[in-house]
């Protein structure tokens, strides 16, 4: 594949006038360049295919989900070994992100060598912290007990919640997106809650708080009944009996679809679109935040 230019897909952004202070300098941000997106969406909406195609040998992939390597494997866009971390619990993956931050404030982001860590998936990361707690307070599951003090809830809000900030303070370096899962909806969601997002009330809201985007996630096959047109977004495609069919993928910034949330900080001018193409990177590019681009 051919790549572009690294600079030349940098974006352009005005350099403002400092303020006069006797106060000491700021050290500035590359948050601007880098954003932490939550990708959400009931199971088989290729959400880890909306991840697939960034970049190779820039992207890094903290995995817990068993669909994802098959995934990546079935659309040949398999990470070399160097950039595929399978870890089997939270405390593994959280001691990984330390590890970045650590190495990127001493030795500067360029030690890093990528530009985006995909997270797949937080909901087994959840399941997994869940599980270890109930095990470390004699339950079979985590709120067996009753009574906050004995549930185990505060041990393991505790604990994700340290895992959700260090994705945030992975995103000051490089773009972080962090792959989730669904919940079957409820006729009326509570107060504060993210729609749809699988996890804990206070950890759905302490993730959808974090994100610069939340993007909601759906595929659909459509019948070819004449009224079906190729875009970005839709595609056809032929069934194992030969019926020719519409794929259609898609990310939302917005929430269109009732009972689910889905936001993003855009520019002026992406702000009136809802659908995007399933591929991130159609949302990177409007955004101007795609860098080392793969065509």
């Amino acid at each position: 594949m051919a790549k572009k230019n690294a600079a030349s897909a940098a974006p352009t952004r005005t350099q403002h006038v400092a303020s006069v202070s006797s106060l000491p300098a700021g050290t500035g941000t590359n948050r601007v360049t880098t954003r932490l997106i939550g990708i959400y969406g009931p199971p088989k909406t290729r959400k880890t295919t909306s991840c697939a195609y960034l970049p190779m040998g820039r992207t890094k992939w903290l995995v817990s989900d068993s669909n994802c390597a098959p995934t990546l494997d079935a659309l040949d866009r398999m990470p070399a070994p160097e950039d595929f971390y399978e870890f089997k619990t939270l405390e593994e993956a959280v001691e990984f992100l330390k590890l970045l931050c650590t190495t990127a404030a001493e030795q500067g982001v360029e030690a890093l060598g990528i530009d985006y860590l995909v997270v797949d998936s937080l909901t087994q990361y959840a399941e997994w912290a869940q599980r270890d707690i109930a095990e470390a307070t004699n339950q079979a599951y985590l709120g067996e007990r009753k009574g906050w003090d004995e549930n185990g809830y505060q041990a393991y809000n505790a604990k994700f919640l340290q895992f959700l900030d260090l994705l945030a303070a992975v995103a000051r370096y490089v773009t972080v997106i962090a792959i989730a899962h669904s919940k079957e909806l409820r006729e009326k969601q509570k107060k504060g809650e993210f729609g749809g997002l699988n996890l804990s009330g206070q950890m759905s809201l302490a993730f959808g708080r974090k994100c610069n985007w939340l993007l909601l996630k759906t595929f659909e096959v459509l019948g070819d009944d004449g009224t079906v047109e190729e875009d970005e977004a839709t595609k056809k495609a032929t069934e194992p009996d030969g019926t020719v069919v519409f794929e259609r993928s898609l990310l939302w910034t917005k929430s269109t679809i009732d009972g689910y949330t889905a936001t993003a900080n855009l520019k002026v001018q992406n702000r009136e679109r809802a659908r995007w193409p399933g591929d991130l990177r159609v949302l990177l590019r409007a955004e101007g935040l795609m860098k080392h681009d793969e065509e």
